[in-house]
């Protein structure tokens, strides 16, 4: 399920727990997380979250663009670039884009970038490039 949104994402768009402006953000995990669609909220996958120096719990705050694809039936929505300057952090192969609620079990999961190997900084930055996801809408 590498780079793709969660099957959880529309559902929660549909009863309303995500929206264009809701809190979002972006969460490193180690190599130890195994992507899964059975995933639902940041509770699924806190345990995998990787610490260090320039790294806060819960990962940054970002805010995606939105762009209805009429032509084509799809909304597209970018990620932009997440980055941890001056930072330590060993280990992060994951980055989960999510919609901060009030705990865990309610923020609920968007998407999940594969960084393909373990990143790893030593103070220094470390950059997560953007992502982009297309969602079907009804024609």
């Amino acid at each position: 399920m590498p780079n793709s949104s969660y099957d959880s994402f529309k559902d929660d768009v549909y009863a309303g727990k995500v929206t264009k402006t809701s809190t979002y953000k972006v969460m490193l995990l180690d190599a130890g997380y195994d992507p899964s669609q059975a995933h639902t909220s940041v509770a699924d996958l806190r345990a995998y979250e990787i610490s260090g120096a320039g790294y806060t719990a819960g990962g940054a705050s970002i805010t995606p663009t939105f762009v209805k694809d009429k032509a084509n039936h799809r909304q597209t929505i970018t990620f932009p670039n997440a980055v941890w300057s001056n930072s330590t952090i060993n280990g992060a192969r994951y980055a989960v884009y999510y919609v901060a609620g009030a705990n865990d079990a309610a923020s609920p999961l968007v998407a999940c970038n594969d960084l393909t190997a373990p990143q790893t900084t030593l103070n220094g930055t470390l950059t997560v490039n953007a992502l982009t996801i297309n969602d079907s809408t009804p024609a």
